[in-house]
This record gives C-alpha cells, sequence and structure tokens, in this order.
C-alpha cells in the first residue's frame, strides 16, 4: 500500500535567529532558557504562556496524571479548520532523554508564535504535543538518576517503575521487552497498564490522529524517531548505518 511521508528539516538555532515578526515586544513570562535543560515547571510555565498568546489557535489541557499525580500537559495548536490532517508529536515517553524534550520544545516555538501567518503545511494541520509524557521519570532523572528511563509507579517487589514505550498493545511483551519487574525494558504487568500510556489512548482514540511522531535520544545529540502509521506490519529503514538514526514504522490500536 502507498505511504505519504512528511518529513521536516530541523535547523540549528542561532542567539540571533530565534526572534520572528512581531515576537520582541510580546512578553513571554514562562521563557525557556534553551542553554540548559528546563525542569518541568520551568516547560509548563512555558506551554502555559504559549498557550495564552494566542488563545484563538492554542490549547493546552492535561490529558491525564501520572500514579502520583503529575499532570501530563498536551499543546493543540489549529487553525479551526475541520479538514485538517492531525499529527501527534511527543517526546520524553524515557526520563532521561532531556535532548528528546528539548527539540519538541524547539518545535513549538518556531510553529505557535505567530501560527496563523505559518506555512500551509504547518497551519493547516492539527498539532496535537506532548513533549513530556513521562513527567515523573523526567524529574527523577534530573534530580535522583541521571538514567532513569522508565516512569516512577511503585511496586510491592524489589524495584519500581515501567518502560512506557514498551507498554503499549502492539508487539507488547516482545520485541526487545522484558517481564523482569528490574529490567529497564519491564512492559509492565498488561498492556495500557499505566497511566501515561492509558492518556495518550485517550488522545488517539478521542481525535482523528494521522502521522504520529515519537522522538527519542541516543547518546547526547543523536535521536531515534519513531513514525506510527496505520498498516499491518513493522518494518525497520536504517537512513545511514554509520549513524544512531532508526525510523519504526508500525500499527497501532
Amino acid at each position: 500500500m502507498g505511504m505519504a511521508i512528511t518529513v521536516f528539516t530541523v535547523h540549528e538555532i542561532k542567539p540571533g535567529d530565534r526572534q520572528t515578526d512581531g515576537q520582541k515586544d510580546r512578553q513571554r513570562s514562562g521563557n525557556i532558557n534553551w542553554a540548559s535543560n528546563p525542569k518541568l515547571p520551568e516547560i509548563y510555565n512555558y506551554l502555559k504562556s504559549v498557550a495564552a498568546a494566542d488563545s484563538n489557535s492554542c490549547t493546552l489541557k492535561s490529558i491525564g496524571k501520572t500514579a502520583h499525580r503529575k499532570d501530563i500537559m498536551m499543546l493543540k495548536l489549529s487553525n479551526g479548520n475541520p479538514s485538517n490532517e492531525a499529527f501527534l508529536v511527543e517526546a520524553g515517553l524515557h526520563g532521561r532523554e532531556w535532548a528528546a524534550v528539548l527539540s519538541v520544545l524547539y518545535f513549538i516555538e518556531h510553529i505557535a508564535w505567530n501560527f496563523t501567518k505559518q506555512p500551509d503545511y504547518i497551519k493547516n494541520k492539527d498539532w496535537y504535543i506532548i513533549p513530556v509524557v513521562n513527567p515523573e521519570g523526567y524529574e527523577y532523572s534530573m534530580t535522583k538518576n541521571r538514567l532513569w528511563r522508565k516512569n516512577r509507579r511503585t511496586f510491592s517487589g524489589p524495584c519500581d517503575g515501567v518502560d512506557l514505550n514498551r507498554n503499549f498493545d502492539t508487539n507488547w511483551g516482545t520485541r526487545d521487552s522484558s517481564n523482569n519487574i528490574c529490567a529497564e525494558t519491564f512492559c509492565g504487568p498488561q498492556p495500557f497498564s499505566e497511566q501515561e500510556t492509558i492518556a495518550i489512548r485517550g488522545v488517539t482514540q478521542g481525535s482523528v490522529i494521522g502521522p504520529k511522531l515519537y522522538l527519542h535520544q541516543m547518546f547526547n545529540s543523536a535521536f531515534k524517531a519513531y513514525v506510527t502509521l496505520h498498516i499491518s506490519r513493522a518494518d525497520y529503514y536504517n537512513t545511514n548505518n554509520n549513524t544512531e538514526t532508526e525510523v519504526e514504522i508500525t500499527s497501532y490500536s
């Protein structure tokens, strides 16, 4: 079957290039310090400032709460056209992947301000953006354990947390996952056992979402992007065997 793939090119942002027309006069109470990795409150304040600056195009809401009651925030960008194709963009499934979170915030920075003046291929789509799917894991990796991957759900056994990337129902309990509660790739007691994955399912079931882009981080600078399409098979495409870039195309329920 035929598939349409949209490629977005993200360029390095230089200090003098960030502001576009009209931005210099805008007051941003939730500005991000792009020179560092923002903490969760800083991220959420930034999202609030984006939504407040253009309430006609931007909507911010909590799509669920984690096991310990942290909000999972989603920013929706839309010009209100009912025929728009919907895109889901998310990062932070793994707590330690700070650069993936920051890259999604960069993306928001470039399209959210003056959204209605963006090119048609941006403004004529509905964007559902979740910068930090795993807020508890993200905070824990900043304050306790830099390499923490899973969420922070507590179990009665010796270890905590579920690998959210392996808690969806597609290929659950198989490919590169573990039933060992102490493993980094522990897939959870059952598919969608975690509040974070339940929240994502709620977004995809409640909206006509087309392409889905999941950003991951490998090492300090390379990214692994999971692009999920409604097809019946799973293929892997390595863009270059000498890089750490990979795109996974798989089904999603």
